[in-house]
């Protein structure tokens, strides 16, 4: 019997359409008010999902590191996936600042996507390995 991946998703995530999307790769999909984090995978994966306009608005109003270090806090493996190729309003100095200090004070680890079908597919492959373990 094949187990099928089952990712927990914060209910302000659904307006997205990722969870659809999500479901129509065959996942289990469960919506629910999570505390920290955007997509929960296991009890020790942990995704927050920041649009590229999102990631920048959280590093002007200063939420940003607040939300990574209680994702630290609370999961041995969280991740940060910033989605979308715009352009970037601040400097390229401020956002690789930003991406240094996640990584080096917080060990959280920064993956790009271009875009929300990219991210479909890496979560979906990640769920699915997590998974089956």
């Amino acid at each position: 019997m094949v187990k099928i991946p089952s990712i927990v998703i914060d209910n302000r995530e659904s307006s997205s359409g990722i969870a659809e999307m999500l479901a129509h790769k065959g996942l289990d999909i469960k919506m629910a008010n999570l505390n920290v984090g955007d997509y929960l995978l296991s009890d020790r994966l942990c995704i927050e999902r920041k649009t590229v306009a999102d990631f920048e608005s959280s590093i002007i109003d200063g939420r940003l590191f607040d939300q990574i270090k209680r994702l630290k806090e609370a999961y041995e493996f969280p991740l940060l996936v910033i989605e979308g190729n715009e352009e970037y309003r601040l400097k390229q100095s401020v956002i690789n600042g930003a991406i240094a200090a996640i990584y080096i004070e917080y060990g959280i680890v920064c993956i790009f996507v271009a875009s929300r079908q990219e991210f479909v597919e890496m979560v979906a492959n990640l769920a699915r390995h997590e998974q089956d373990q």
